[in-house]
């Protein structure tokens, strides 16, 4: 009876042990019929806009699209499952894509740059478990409000004058090796160059955005100042007015790919690979804590860490990014009515099936127009206290 009873305990343990890091257990557990329509409501519509904020950041990432929705995709779905937040989405965000870019600027235009990156995302993922198993969530309180702020300003006015250029649709020769002030200088010294079609396009892009947000704040204004130009492109074959497109994308899920390890490439990569970890742990934690002051979730830090490291590690053989917290998509799933886990997992199956059945679509998506989402995403990085504070 006595060794019952401790091997009925010892289960008990480790039922409780497992709920701990996978929590999507526990919310299966409790799940409710009446959840679904609200999760799926809201992945709906988190999905609509994680496709276009992706591939933007893709690009300020100085990657192809694809790989922004890759990592919205498998990101989302893993960090769904492990991490503590019942509403934090993860996936691609500016301030990361910006650090991603300068930590791969010295292998651009090389063979393998696309390797070195799915090696980063992994050494991302890795860190950021470990910050978890030894329970640095308490650190992370440490990291000063006002150097978020400025951090998170600093980079949206280096990610709007990095995407003038597209806007303008000015070509810059040999553009991944140079800093964002000299292709802002080459910018402002090749004014005659602009193309009016794209600058057009980019306006109106924006314009839309801002008119959905002042309309109504769930309206998908991204996705929304997208379809409308492409409208234009096809109408008016502005394509061949110099209107740069961005191409094919294939209609795929994400392709498995071995991570390939290189000591030299890591050693390298390491400082890098530490920044990207730690802010996206600042990012995630922040958002994760607005959300719970309002919800009422008790957030563990720690399994939040583990949660986002399982998602960059799992992420890095799917040809994706390093990804954290959105600020943008999180506020929005909550504020959407997601009532569990559950939205946010649905809406990386939703990123997936559109990418499957629509993709050839996304080939008439017109640059300057990315370029108009980013900005609009600049402008709001540099309004940091109505950013940082989401809700």
């Amino acid at each position: 009876m006595f060794q019952e009873e401790i091997e009925k305990a010892h289960l008990e343990g480790t039922m409780r042990m497992v709920r701990k890091y996978i929590p999507l257990i526990g919310t299966i557990r409790n799940y409710k019929k009446e959840y679904f329509y609200k999760d799926l409501m809201t992945a709906m519509t988190v999905a609509v806009v994680a496709i276009p904020q992706s591939m933007a950041y893709a690009l300020i990432a100085g990657v192809n699209p694809i790989y922004g929705l890759y990592t919205a995709i498998v990101s989302t779905i893993i960090s769904s499952v492990f991490g503590s937040s019942d509403h934090v989405i993860a996936g691609p965000t500016n301030a990361i894509a910006l650090l991603i870019a300068s930590t791969m600027s010295i292998y651009m235009g090389q063979d393998n740059v696309y390797q070195m990156l799915f090696l980063l995302t992994f050494m991302v993922g890795i860190l950021r478990i470990l910050f978890g198993l030894i329970k640095l969530g308490k650190v992370i309180n440490f990291v000063s409000y006002s150097v978020l702020i400025g951090y998170t300003a600093g980079a949206g006015v280096l990610i709007g004058l990095g995407q003038l250029s597209t806007l303008l649709s000015i070509s810059i020769k040999d553009s991944s090796h140079m800093s964002t002030m000299a292709k802002f200088y080459y910018v402002m010294t090749h004014l005659s160059q602009v193309n009016l079609y794209a600058l057009g396009l980019g306006v109106m892009t924006m314009a839309i955005i801002i008119i959905c947000n002042k309309v109504n704040k769930k309206l998908p204004g991204a996705l929304i100042g997208i379809v409308i130009p492409i409208m234009f492109i096809v109408l008016f074959s502005l394509e061949q007015k110099g209107v740069k497109l961005t191409g094919f994308i294939p209609s795929s899920l994400p392709p498995f790919m071995m991570v390939q390890f290189d000591w030299v490439a890591m050693q390298d990569l390491f400082g890098g690979a530490i920044a990207i970890a730690i802010l996206g742990l600042v990012e995630a934690t922040a958002i994760a804590k607005s959300i719970a002051a309002t919800s009422g979730q008790k957030i563990d830090v720690n399994q939040e860490f583990i949660g986002q490291g399982l998602a960059n590690v799992g992420a890095s053989f799917f040809q994706c990014f390093a990804g954290s917290g959105s600020f943008t998509r999180s506020a929005l799933n909550y504020q959407s009515g997601a009532a569990t886990r559950i939205a946010g997992i649905l809406s990386g199956v939703i990123v997936a099936l559109i990418l499957l059945f629509f993709a050839p679509y996304a080939q008439y998506i017109p640059n300057p127009c990315l370029a108009g989402v980013i900005l609009v995403i600049a402008y709001n990085m540099i309004k940091t206290r109505r950013n940082l504070k989401i809700l």
